[in-house]
């Protein structure tokens, strides 16, 4: 299982990473990481500790620890390719063109 701290990475590398390994992940229920974080599904999002004291951890841990089937991430095909190299490619040509339309090239 993977786990992210909020501060550490400001897109979350490190979660898509784990989720293309099939690696279930932790983390804040925050931005970026409900961007790239399929609750129950790719990964298991949990309220900032900071706001209640790690009940909300408390209670993932629980969760998770009774948990019959394992969830797998990389059936998240969709979800995933979203983080693609294609698909980076296709948002970067779209700014790009964006860019060179409006003559800032």
């Amino acid at each position: 299982m993977g786990a992210s701290i909020k501060c550490i990475e400001a897109l979350g590398l490190n979660i898509i990473e784990a989720q293309t390994c099939g690696v279930p992940v932790l983390a804040p229920n925050a931005p970026p990481f409900t961007e790239i974080i399929m609750d129950n599904h790719t990964g298991f999002l949990y309220t900032d500790p900071r706001i209640d004291n790690g009940e909300s951890f408390d209670q993932l841990l629980k969760k998770i620890s009774s948990l019959i089937k394992r969830i797998d991430p990389t059936t998240e095909v969709d979800h995933l390719n979203k983080f693609s190299l294609e698909s980076f490619t296709h948002r970067i040509g779209l700014i790009t063109n964006w860019v060179e339309k409006e003559g800032y090239l």
